[in-house]
């Protein structure tokens, strides 16, 4: 798993335009919690790494920090020690020289230029290829190469019914026809014998109620 990647806060000694150098030195003393003499020694032409090994979201806030109190800081990025040009041309170098200390003595007198147009590889006889078995055949010129068996399988055509007896009704009008609409039947019930309570009266007569 590759570790993340790791910043470091790096004050450049100058103060942000606009603001005081005595009114930045007394706000890095009220939060470093430190003396005049250190603070005046981190306000040198020179940078200084006020903090390392954090990550891009922490480093972010102690560049905010630093900056609103009138420190010109920046965030670089820690390069590893694998990743280093000059790291890696040294490795080169080292496994390299032990390459050769191991490798034998040439004899370079043994060697020799080859003649224009030869070539420089050695000719090397190799055995045709057999295939013994395959079952295989060679289709004629003509025609489709797979068999019938082979073809894939055509799904059905659609076919679309026949819409010509069809026809759009006018907006506003009924869409079935007098003999397509369904003949309500009609219930002849006798309400004679009902009669309607009067308003906060029970429902029920007394011989319809209950005795429990």
């Amino acid at each position: 798993m590759s570790k993340k990647q790791k910043f470091d806060i790096v004050f450049t000694g100058k103060t942000a335009d606009g603001m005081p150098l005595g009114h930045v030195k007394q706000k890095a003393m009220e939060l470093f919690k430190l003396d005049a003499e250190k603070i005046n020694q981190l306000f040198q032409p020179k940078a200084v790494k006020l903090k390392k090994n954090l990550d891009q979201i922490t480093a972010e806030k102690y560049q905010k920090i630093l900056t609103h109190i009138g420190m010109v800081v920046q965030i670089k990025a820690q390069v590893s020690a694998k990743k280093s040009p000059e790291n890696f041309l040294q490795t080169s170098n080292q496994q390299l020289s032990g390459m050769q200390s191991n490798m034998p003595p040439v004899a370079w007198e043994q060697w020799k230029l080859a003649e224009p147009g030869v070539r420089l590889s050695s000719s090397i006889k190799q055995n045709p290829l057999s295939i013994v078995d395959c079952q295989l055949t060679l289709a004629p010129q003509e025609g489709n190469i797979v068999n019938a068996a082979e073809k894939p399988v055509q799904a059905p055509v659609f076919k679309f019914p026949n819409v010509d007896n069809l026809s759009l009704s006018s907006v506003g009008e009924d869409l079935l026809y007098l003999d397509e609409k369904p003949v309500a039947l009609k219930a002849d019930i006798d309400i004679s014998h009902l009669s309607v309570k009067a308003l906060g009266g029970y429902l029920l007569q007394e011989r319809e109620k209950s005795c429990c």
